[in-house]
């Protein structure tokens, strides 16, 4: 597997299944292969976590019982991934068309690349 996709999350049960919906649109590898996608619950009540899985239920799971904050719950994910390329989203994020395409291409074409960041834009398509 190519693409792995780690989303922390606390208490965004809307923006997280609305950002996963995204990635179910608009994100296919090599070959159209799903990517790995890795939904970290960091000590939320809001219950993303039995949303995800109702809604996504290929989506990898996890749920801390306790919050530590949004780098514990990233890299707990990133550890438990195994995609040659690592693609951390916040779960307010909403992925356009092309976006996908466009990292995975930036990391083929240069080997040397450890990150890459993305271009952001407001709802109504303003660059942020």
């Amino acid at each position: 597997m190519r693409l792995s996709i780690v989303i922390p999350t606390r208490n965004t049960r809307r923006l997280t299944l609305a950002c996963l919906d995204s990635v179910e649109r608009h994100v296919r590898g090599p070959g159209g292969e799903a990517p790995e996608v890795l939904v970290v619950d960091d000590g939320g009540g809001d219950g993303t976590a039995a949303a995800v899985r109702e809604r996504h239920p290929d989506v990898l799971v996890q749920v801390r019982s306790e919050a530590g904050g949004f780098s514990a719950a990233a890299n707990q994910g990133a550890a438990s991934t195994r995609g040659e390329v690592l693609w951390l989203l916040n779960s307010d994020t909403e992925l356009t068309e092309g976006a996908a395409e466009a990292l995975l291409r930036a990391f083929s074409e240069d080997a040397s690349l450890g990150v890459a960041g993305a271009r952001l834009h407001f709802p109504d398509g303003r660059l942020q």
